[in-house]
């Protein structure tokens, strides 16, 4: 079994729920925001990277022309 960025996303969204019912007490803001915080910084990371994949094999070209 394998945690993926689909799954780390999926957390994202159950902790902005869980914050927006209240279920997330006063004291535990500040752990849960920086967890937040973490998950969404992995993510935005894992998407520049495949943005920066998808633009350099976009550069990758083939010379037939010989």
């Amino acid at each position: 079994m394998e945690l993926t960025i689909n799954d780390i996303g999926a957390a994202l969204q159950v902790i902005d729920v869980a914050t927006a019912r209240g279920a997330i007490r006063g004291e535990e803001l500040s752990q849960v925001g920086a967890l937040r915080d973490r998950l969404a910084a992995f993510l935005r990371a894992a998407q520049e990277q495949a943005d920066k994949e998808a633009a350099e094999a976009k550069e990758v070209t083939v010379d037939t022309t010989e």
